[in-house]
């Protein structure tokens, strides 16, 4: 499966790359197979180690902020085993190119 989370510590002010850093290091030290962008990462694994994931994140985050914020969109098939990067190289053979990474 597939989970693209956003994950936002709240009452820390502006500037969250330090709380987005450990949780970083979480995901890492997870061994998941992961990508992260400017406003997600998404991990790929199956449900108990994904969300055991996303409840450490949580717990990291909640040990230096008053809140925290989880978005969590799954994708998870029964008809074929679904890797990251799979939906993005499909649209690109329906487009005939690459896009931008």
């Amino acid at each position: 499966m597939l989970a693209d989370f956003r994950i936002i510590p709240i009452g820390k002010g502006t500037h969250l790359t330090p709380q987005i850093a450990e949780v970083m290091k979480l995901v890492e030290a997870s061994k998941l197979n992961y990508a992260i962008n400017d406003m997600t990462t998404t991990v790929e694994g199956d449900w108990d180690s994904v969300m055991k994931l996303m409840r450490q994140c949580c717990q990291k985050v909640l040990e230096g902020a008053d809140r925290v914020n989880l978005a969590i969109t799954i994708d998870e098939r029964k008809d074929k085993t679904v890797h990251l990067g799979d939906k993005v190289k499909s649209v690109e053979q329906t487009l005939g190119k690459s896009l931008k990474k």
